[in-house]
This record gives C-alpha cells, structure tokens and sequence, in this order.
C-alpha cells in the first residue's frame, strides 16, 4: 500500500438545527451510519498505536533505560512521522495524612 486516503462515507456536513429537522428513518440512519464511523476510528486507532509500538519498541526500551524517572515522555523522529511516547507516572498518596 503506498498511498493511503479516507474519505467522509458521504456524510452530510449539517448543522444541528438541520439535524434535529430530519425524518426519523434518516436521523436513525445518520447516527448509525456516524457510530460505525466512529467504532472503525476507535479500532484503527488502536492497530495503528499498537503497530509503532512494535516498530519503535527498541528505541522505546532504550529511551526508558536512560531515565531513572518513574515518569517519562519521549518523542521519536522519524523523517515525516513523530511519535510522543508517555508512560504514567505511578502516584501513591497517604489518604488517612490527606485526611488530617
């Protein structure tokens, strides 16, 4: 694949006052037709993250093993394409001491 585009499924671009006009059967069809739009994104979105991940795992571990931080944030370069990386930092409290 060298070239990749995605187009709006011929979604109307409405306002929400030309929305709320519509006849039911149509509105149905507009929500449905949008939240499978939506569900695909979501799906995508999670092969596409998982794919850099395996692509950009070594220089992800390299990244990790230079900081002693329980937090970190790196960005990679890769020509057009840059990747932020952030792993959460692990935050423990003393609730009975924030309680006081």
């Amino acid at each position: 694949m060298n070239h990749l585009q995605l187009h709006q499924a011929a979604l109307p671009d409405l306002s929400a006052n030309q929305i709320s006009r519509l006849p039911k059967d149509q509105l149905a069809q507009f929500s449905h037709a949008v939240q499978e739009l939506h569900d695909w994104t979501i799906q995508m979105r999670g092969r596409i993250n998982r794919g850099l991940e395996q692509r950009y795992d070594e220089q992800i571990r390299q990244a990790n093993s230079f900081g002693e931080e329980e937090s970190a944030r790196l960005r990679i370069d890769d020509v057009d394409l840059q990747i932020d990386v952030s792993q959460p930092k692990e935050i423990v409290w003393d609730q009975e001491h924030l309680i006081r």
